[in-house]
């Protein structure tokens, strides 16, 4: 330094230009010293045999990009975070008539809600409902009075003839079987001229003339076969008939038998 001033620069500012070029532990030792500028120089020298040459890193710029990827990464949570809560208010804010539309579109659209949900299990019906037509299962229908054909209902049924009947909704009816407790059931109101419901659910009646001579024919067979005998009982339960392809099959109806029958335990 002192070659490259030619003796123009004095030596109070040579000695602050080479103070600030030493290492941080020499400018602590040496600041205290009034000697001359060579005396430092060679104090300096021996100073640096001792300690030896240190390498002072500041890190500085590892922990600016450790720092700014710890900024992207809470930046991509915030905006993770934002996105579920704006879904979630949408979806709360949605109506309730379009999210019941929307869960009962994938379900069969010629049922109903019931029996789309519990199938045969289905205490009730709600028309237009076609789940008894596919199925072939029965319906029970009750006759349509004048204020009931005012609400007229899109459900029709097709008879056998082909010929439609109009419906009105639905009737709760509350039925005595003989069982002993009352049961409620639905019937589908109907442009007919009287109930129309299971056999089972009917009360007992005579036979027609086609079918007692079939009934008498039957149980002259099962006499001659030795299967059965007139009996001197004074009870009696009914019978019922269930048509077949070319016969009537008989079947023992014993529900008021099964009423006042206690159980052995």
């Amino acid at each position: 330094m002192q070659d490259l001033s030619f003796g123009k620069i004095e030596e109070s500012v040579m000695r602050m230009l080479w103070f600030q070029r030493l290492p941080i532990t020499t400018q602590q030792i040496l600041s205290a010293s009034t000697d001359k500028l060579a005396s430092l120089a060679l104090a300096a020298d021996k100073i640096a045999e001792v300690s030896g040459v240190r390498t002072c890193v500041n890190s500085v710029e590892v922990e600016s990009a450790r720092l700014k990827r710890l900024e992207a990464q809470i930046s991509e949570l915030t905006s993770a975070v934002q996105q579920v809560q704006s879904n979630y208010k949408r979806f709360r804010n949605a109506s309730p008539h379009r999210r019941y539309r929307t869960r009962f579109s994938s379900r069969n659209r010629s049922f109903c809600w019931y029996h789309s949900k519990f199938g045969k299990k289905a205490q009730k019906c709600v028309p237009p409902c076609d789940f008894s037509e596919n199925n072939g299962a029965s319906v029970s229908v009750f006759p349509a009075n004048r204020s009931d054909k005012c609400n007229c209902s899109t459900l029709k049924f097709v008879t056998a003839n082909g010929s439609s009947i109009s419906t009105f909704g639905i009737k709760n009816k509350c039925l005595d079987l003989g069982f002993g407790r009352l049961f409620n059931w639905n019937f589908i109101v109907a442009d007919v001229s009287r109930p129309m419901d299971r056999q089972f659910f009917s009360r007992a009646r005579r036979l027609t003339p086609e079918k007692l001579k079939a009934v008498k024919t039957e149980f002259k067979n099962l006499v001659a076969q030795g299967i059965c005998r007139p009996s001197k009982s004074p009870w009696a339960s009914p019978i019922h008939l269930v048509p077949k392809k070319t016969e009537w099959r008989i079947c023992g109806d014993y529900r008021r038998l099964n009423a006042v029958t206690e159980p052995d335990r």
